[in-house]
């Protein structure tokens, strides 16, 4: 498929950018909040301000350890714009009880790999280590994020950094695509908010503001750690550190979904669009019928590799009957803490780009107003089933990470797959028909000329 990049640089619901380059995250969508973990081999513990460690069993060869804060994008203000961008990069730095130069030698000496992703909820701290150094990677992600050093010439350097990442975003049409549909869906409030730093903040950005989003965000509410090939106990006494951040936080910037549209006409001879609508929250009841629904208007495309997405949907097949060259088309279902975003990602030739929306605009439509059927909505059941189930044992401390950073509790697989056979063809259209009435959004960028007005299209 063209753009094949596409698939792989859509939305999650932790919606994480780890270092930019490698930003690949697969359509699961909200699938991210399914765990494979079951009830019995997933053991949660608080510490005395509240910071919750879980731990998962597993034949572990190498042992992960992530330490999650709620804390991202959709956290800044005005003020901050950026700072959740700043604050990832300066990850692994210096912090209150070891060197940067100590931090990056133990980590040679021991085999252990440290990573940090943010995104519009999130920022993620882990690290990847052998069985007996897990405790001690640990240790360290704690000392991290409880007591970093955020030096006033440290940030500065930073932009260096910022400003490659921005560059590495802008070589792929689907980053900047993702941020648009955001911004227009959610205007500059919450999930609005772009991943990135805006580029007029890159070297605007002070050591003053990190500090102070980092101190309205890094509290002990909004903190899990998670851990797989480290013994429960030992894992809570490596992030004992934690204990002393303050047990609470300020809350989170509402997201109120808006719409609109945003287009961005560039050099290029493809057209790369998306079109959406308001989804529901991680939390709602209504979470496994919008990623059914999800399924239903295009899922991950066609189940055949080099096979066209033109016999992957309704969606998909409109779209193929009316374009002349080869096209991409995906979708996914999207859930935050407080809003989701539901929709059609698609690249066309350029040549192709009017007729192809025009196309796409009418099938979502009619699957919007409940013109599905049960035989379609079996199938959809099945391939997100299937989904799951594939996910299980590759991500378990991702997915009870995300699960336990929405809610209390986690989710065995066989409860996941229940829920999504218990879903109806009711419930499919009660969520197809409050996203229609949400009101679309479209973002568009390279040759979009003739691509319509959104109000000529919904």
């Amino acid at each position: 498929h063209q753009n094949h990049h596409l698939r792989l640089l859509v939305v999650v619901a932790m919606s994480l950018v780890g270092r930019v380059s490698r930003r690949t995250a697969t359509i699961s969508g909200a699938r991210r909040l399914l765990a494979s973990a079951t009830s019995s081999n997933v053991q949660v513990s608080s510490l005395e301000n509240g910071v919750v460690v879980a731990t998962v069993e597993g034949n572990n060869v190498v042992s992960n350890v992530s330490v999650a804060v709620r804390a991202g994008s959709r956290n800044e203000t005005a003020a901050t714009a950026g700072a959740s961008h700043y604050l990832r990069n300066l990850a692994f730095q210096s912090t209150a009880n070891r060197t940067a130069l100590r931090i990056t030698r133990e980590a040679e000496q021991k085999g252990i790999k440290y990573d940090v992703a943010s995104g519009r909820d999130f920022t993620v701290y882990s690290a990847t280590a052998m069985p007996e150094d897990a405790a001690f990677a640990a240790s360290v992600l704690a000392d991290t994020v409880a007591e970093p050093l955020v030096q006033d010439w440290e940030v500065p350097r930073q932009n260096f950094r910022v400003t490659q990442d921005i560059g590495i975003a802008q070589q792929s049409a689907a980053m900047g695509l993702l941020d648009d549909a955001y911004r227009a869906a959610f205007r500059t409030k919450g999930l609005g908010r772009p991943v990135l730093c805006p580029t007029d903040k890159v070297g605007a950005v002070t050591a003053d503001a990190v500090k102070s989003f980092r101190e309205s965000t890094f509290a002990a509410d909004r903190i899990v750690v998670v851990g797989s090939g480290v013994a429960h106990d030992a894992l809570v006494q490596s992030v004992a550190q934690l204990a002393g951040l303050p047990s609470s936080s300020s809350a989170d910037i509402a997201s109120e979904y808006c719409g609109g549209e945003a287009l961005t006409p560039t050099a290029s001879t493809q057209a790369d669009v998306f079109i959406g609508f308001n989804g529901p929250a991680a939390t709602s009841e209504e979470f496994y019928a919008s990623l059914v629904l999800g399924q239903l208007l295009g899922g991950n495309g066609s189940a055949i590799k080099y096979a066209s997405d033109a016999t992957a949907s309704p969606v998909g097949a409109a779209v193929g009957a009316a374009v002349s060259n080869p096209f991409s088309l995906t979708a996914s279902s999207a859930s935050y803490a407080d809003a989701g975003l539901v929709g059609v990602y698609m690249s066309f030739d350029g040549a192709d780009a009017g007729t192809g929306v025009t196309a796409a605009a009418k099938a979502i439509d009619a699957i919007l107003s409940g013109n599905f059927t049960d035989e379609a909505v079996a199938t959809a059941k099945a391939q997100l089933s299937a989904s799951v189930a594939a996910d299980g044992d590759s991500s378990a401390v991702a997915n009870v990470t995300s699960q336990l950073m929405y809610g209390s509790k986690t989710v065995t697989e066989a409860e996941q797959l229940q829920a999504i056979e218990a879903v109806t063809v009711a419930d499919i259209k009660k969520v197809a028909a409050a996203a229609k009435a949400s009101g679309p959004v479209m973002a568009a960028q390279g040759a979009v000329d003739d691509i319509p007005a959104l109000s000529k299209l919904f």
